[in-house]
């Protein structure tokens, strides 16, 4: 889901496969009420059943999602979406989204659909090797992360950009760094869980050579996103006078 907390203010843009279930468990106790809800052991069981028969009733006319009509956005709402909802308020809201390294990331979605034959590209991309997801990944110009993050235009002109992008790698190790950008305590155990693991069907090592550089080359802003959030241990924060360079800004 977005985790959106109005005590701590903050909204968090969930990415998909760069460990957002994980960030959701951590965050979830600052959570909306709407949030901690849909996450109880009952509400998820409702929730989940209530989302497929939604999503097979409307056959596309709503967004899929965790139920995202009860959520207000759907699970992997990109910036501009989350500022939207946020309405006039956006400004006072610390907004924040994790990465993971571009080549594992497109790894992890192929392992991770392969083996939820409920997923909507199951069938589809069971029937793939690794090779052939990345091939497809490329020919259909899908989505890259940093793409979900690019600033979100404002009405009267200007935008909003991201205020801070963490590695998933960093917050493994430690989410300290996280806590403190959003006015946390700190947690005896300070790394993030390991959730909703995928098993390996596929592993980019295995890629031939010139399809790794191709992918590679197609996945160009993330890496220099994913980079450049390494460089800087793990955690880009915007200051007034340097946003964090989302490709597209």
């Amino acid at each position: 889901m977005t985790c959106i907390s109005h005590r701590h203010r903050f909204a968090y843009v969930h990415i998909y496969k760069a460990g957002g279930t994980a960030v959701n468990e951590l965050l979830l106790v600052h959570a909306r009420l709407r949030e901690r809800v849909a996450r109880h052991p009952v509400g998820r069981k409702i929730f989940y059943a209530v989302n497929i028969a939604q999503e097979k009733a409307c056959r596309g006319r709503l967004p899929k999602g965790t139920s995202s009509w009860y959520m207000g956005l759907e699970k992997h709402a990109p910036l501009s979406e989350v500022v939207a909802y946020l309405g006039p308020s956006r400004r006072d809201y610390r907004l924040f989204s994790v990465i993971r390294e571009p080549l594992s990331w497109v790894e992890s979605q192929y392992n991770y659909i392969s083996m939820r034959p409920l997923h909507a590209q199951h069938k589809a991309v069971s029937a793939m090797s690794l090779a052939d997801y990345a091939e497809d990944f490329i020919a259909r110009g899908r989505g890259l992360q940093s793409h979900m993050l690019r600033p979100a235009p404002l009405p009267g002109g200007g935008s909003r950009a991201i205020d801070a992008v963490f590695t998933l790698e960093s917050l493994a190790a430690d989410t300290g760094p996280l806590r403190s950008f959003l006015g946390l305590p700190e947690a005896e155990d300070g790394a993030l869980p390991r959730r909703n693991q995928s098993s390996a069907r596929g592993t980019r090592d295995a890629l031939p050579a010139s399809l790794r550089a191709e992918l590679a080359h197609y996945l160009a802003p993330d890496i220099a996103l994913h980079d450049a959030a390494v460089a800087a241990g793990g955690a880009l924060l915007a200051i007034p006078s340097r946003p964090v360079p989302v490709a597209g800004t």
